[in-house]
């Protein structure tokens, strides 16, 4: 019984589906393998964000409010506070008194970030009872108590129980008792010290004032409506998205890139298809001969074909989802020993979202149809008389293989190359449409990865520049029991050994106070030589005024923070006092420093002589800071040094471990990332030389039958893989080139409009071709061993 005529077509299809096992199961593992890659790169690419939002959600205030205009303090703020509780969408509000003081224990000093708090609404909002590594956050109400962050204890030298004093010029000093200490992995540790409302408001000698009110919200993208509605009652109200761009940014560009990175490997997929579906229809041309013959229409013809792809998209959807699902339980169980910081990284994280698996299902579908369009259309197009003669004739006008002047002379010198070269060329140059599909498919895999590579390292790049471009990666410290570094010279030319080291500069650092007539602001000075400093940091690309190298010249010259500056009321030109202990040195404001993180604030460039001058204890420096080529090698080489040198050492992971977090998770995503399209594009390139080897059985069969060994075989199929690897390896460079740098000049920008950063290593996209040929090879592998293990008699009996 024939089916009814509406449902012909998919008759057909199906039974194209059912009856070819062989290229079904090619055309649907190529579409599964696309789904399960997608929805387990969502997943990575979801943890990924959930990285960065768990920063933002317990470690950041998400709305702060200060003081509006020139005003230093906020008054009534208890009133303020009933006020913006009742904005809708606040969960926990903590007034702050915060201000600079010098914390003194013995004969160290530290300056640090005194903040009065009341504990419960702190704890609130930074989660600090839940980073204390010994003592108590809430005992701090009682009393002048102090807890304090796990690295500024370090530097002190202090313990639960020790008594420090807190001084500072024009506030009253004060004796606290160290009762806890705190460890967020975040800059914090180094800078804050908690005191409670009452300690803070007798140290300034102020009234009940604050200086900031800090919210955090049930949803932190409702930030900036928040920000917004505090605005309205007459205050300063910046949202986390202001503060911290480069996390907006990260955000922003992290999901547009995940979308991308998933289209693009569904093309992938579509090459596979629409390869496998234009060998069906080369091979079912007697048979639509027929079917035209018998009175079917070429719109019929046409949706066969297309409902083929369909069907075979549907099915590749479906057992893509379950592969997806189960890769992502894989994954999700497997055990990593990585350490950021300090902090073992135990697993990737990864974030299921239900909605993705009906998604990447119709999207397998939607581009099956069009990778199955082209060749549905070719076969609307055959002339049924000529297709009844035969396989292939009723192209025979329009395919037969009439090479050009320059293809024959490609031919003529490959066979002087030998007789396996020959055929490979001949192979590649005679199937254009095969050759096009497979150049597309490593062109597009190699793209991928540059665009990749270079966009991946540009927004790892912008989330950690202010921690680790504007910092060294290593610090070599004295030991333990010492406060200063002696023959640092011969120290840093050891240093200058290693080959990863890039820069090194030995330091001064001191904290002191910074006066200029009635202001006074605390401050970390750092002497420098300002070459081997700028050479670190880079820090002429972040003067405003000025020339950082001045300050080899001028002994009295200094270098400030932009913020410093404005805090002080202080211009380039003007000259203020450094004021350590007893020692006060004047200097003129040689320029301006931004750096763009909180050092703005504080920040003193100074020669390297004038700090020993100032501190006066002679030829020496307190840490020196070393810049490596790769960043993520700090722990390894930190390691390293103090073993050599039986120094300290501590890397910027030390002082950021969210950060380090975050790119020890971002390698990870990548490296899973890279295995991926590597995966999709060998298991297309491999379809398409099996679907090439169906087709070429005959004529394998001929040229052993004259005499081609198994070797032989082997390396025609090989030879034309690689052939086809080097043009497609390097028009992908060309091309994941040019799309990352426009996708990095017209793509989103993120907070602030500021264009994304496309960065690449050369050396990368000469990998990036190597990887095209590796890739070309083991995926002809298999298809070129199944070739040579043909029978030559069956295989010429073949139709």
């Amino acid at each position: 019984m024939y089916p009814h005529a509406k449902s012909f077509e998919l008759f057909i299809a199906i039974r194209h589906v059912a009856s070819r096992r062989r290229q079904t199961i090619l055309s649907v593992g190529a579409v599964a393998l696309a789904v399960s890659i997608s929805l387990i790169f969502t997943s990575l690419g979801n943890g990924s964000q959930m990285v960065l939002t768990e920063i933002v959600e317990e470690k950041l205030p998400h709305v702060r409010i200060t003081p509006d205009g020139k005003e230093k303090y906020i008054h009534l703020y208890r009133g303020l506070l009933d006020r913006v509780a009742a904005i809708e969408g606040i969960s926990s509000t903590s007034a702050t008194l915060s201000t600079q003081a010098t914390i003194s224990f013995k004969e160290k000093r530290r300056n640090a970030l005194l903040r009065g708090v009341d504990p419960t609404a702190e704890d609130a909002i930074y989660k600090i009872s839940s980073s204390m590594v010994e003592g108590d956050f809430f005992e701090i109400q009682d009393g002048k108590k102090v807890v304090m962050g796990s690295r500024l204890v370090e530097r002190l030298g202090l313990k639960v129980g020790d008594r420090v004093d807190a001084t500072f010029p024009r506030a009253k000093s004060t004796d606290l008792l160290v009762v806890g200490i705190f460890d967020t992995g975040t800059p914090l540790d180094e800078t804050v010290a908690y005191v409670s409302l009452r300690t803070a408001k007798e140290f300034l000698d102020e009234g009940d004032v604050v200086n900031s009110i800090e919210l955090r919200l049930f949803d932190i993208y409702d930030a900036e409506r928040v920000a917004a509605a505090v605005g309205d009652l007459g205050y300063e109200a910046a949202p986390w998205q202001e503060t911290n761009p480069e996390i907006v940014r990260s955000i922003e560009v992290g999901g547009f890139w995940r979308s991308l990175s998933i289209f693009f490997v569904m093309i992938i997929a579509a090459f596979g298809i629409a390869a496998i579906m234009n060998m069906l229809v080369l091979e079912k041309v007697r048979e639509m001969g027929m079917l035209l013959a018998l009175g079917a229409d070429r719109s019929g013809l046409l949706k066969i074909f297309v409902l083929e792809s369909g069907v075979l998209g549907l099915l590749g959807g479906l057992l893509g989802s379950v592969l997806g699902l189960l890769g992502i339980l894989a994954l999700g169980s497997l055990r990593f020993e990585t350490t950021a910081g300090g902090r073992e990284l135990t697993s990737i994280p990864l974030v299921i979202d239900p909605w993705n698996f009906p998604a990447y299902i119709i999207m397998a579908v939607a581009l099956s149809l069009l990778a199955g369009a082209y060749p549905a259309y070719r076969a609307s197009k055959l002339d049924p008389v000529e297709a009844l003669r035969g396989a292939e004739a009723g192209w025979k006008r329009r395919m037969g293989w009439r090479p050009t002047f320059l293809e024959e002379v490609l031919a003529c010198r490959c066979i002087s190359l030998g007789f396996e070269t020959a055929v490979a060329t001949r192979h590649i140059i005679s199937n254009r449409r095969g050759t096009a599909f497979t150049l597309l498919s490593v062109g597009v895999a190699v793209g991928v990865i540059i665009m990749s590579l270079g966009i991946t390292e540009g927004v790892i790049g912008e989330i950690v520049a202010g921690t680790i471009e504007k910092n060294p990666h290593v610090y070599i410290e004295p030991k333990e029991d010492e406060e200063y570094l002696h023959l640092y010279r011969t120290i840093s030319e050891r240093i200058w050994d290693r080959p990863e080291v890039v820069a090194v500069s030995p330091r001064l650092v001191g904290q002191g106070a910074a006066r200029y007539r009635d202001n006074v602001e605390g401050v970390e000075f750092i002497g420098v030589d300002p070459g081997s400093e700028d050479l670190l940091l880079n820090v002429q690309a972040s003067i405003l005024e000025g020339d950082f190298s001045d300050l080899r010249y001028g002994r009295r010259s200094a270098f400030i923070g932009v913020k410093l500056a404005e805090n002080l009321g202080i211009k380039p030109g003007d000259a203020f006092d450094l004021v350590l202990k007893d020692r006060t040195v004047r200097l003129k404001v040689a320029g301006l420093v931004e750096k763009g993180t909180a050092k703005d604030s504080n920040l003193v460039y100074i020669p390297l002589k004038t700090a020993q001058v100032l501190v006066g204890e002679g030829d020496v420096v307190s840490e020196i800071g070393v810049r490596l080529s790769n960043f993520e090698d700090a722990p390894a080489v930190a390691e390293d040094l103090g073993s050599a040198l039986h120094l300290e050492t501590s890397t910027w992971q030390d002082f950021s471990r969210e950060i380090a977090r975050f790119v020890a998770t971002q390698s990870r995503i990548n490296l899973i990332f890279y295995s991926m399209i590597i995966a999709i594009s060998g298991f297309v390139i491999a379809n398409t030389t099996i679907m090439i080897v169906s087709r070429r059985t005959r004529e394998i069969g001929i040229m052993m039958a004259m005499g081609a060994d198994e070797r032989s075989i082997l390396r025609i199929f090989l030879f034309e893989n690689l052939i086809l690897a080097l043009p497609g390896g390097i028009l992908g460079s060309i091309v994941g080139l040019a799309a990352g740098r426009t996708i990095a000049t017209f793509g989103p920008t993120g907070f602030g409009d500021v264009p994304l950063t496309f960065t690449l290593r050369p050396e990368l996209v000469v990998y990036s071709i190597l990887f095209a040929l590796c890739l070309n090879f083991l995926a002809g592998l298999y298809p070129a061993l199944r070739a040579s293990k043909l029978n030559p008699v069956e295989a010429m009996a073949q139709d």
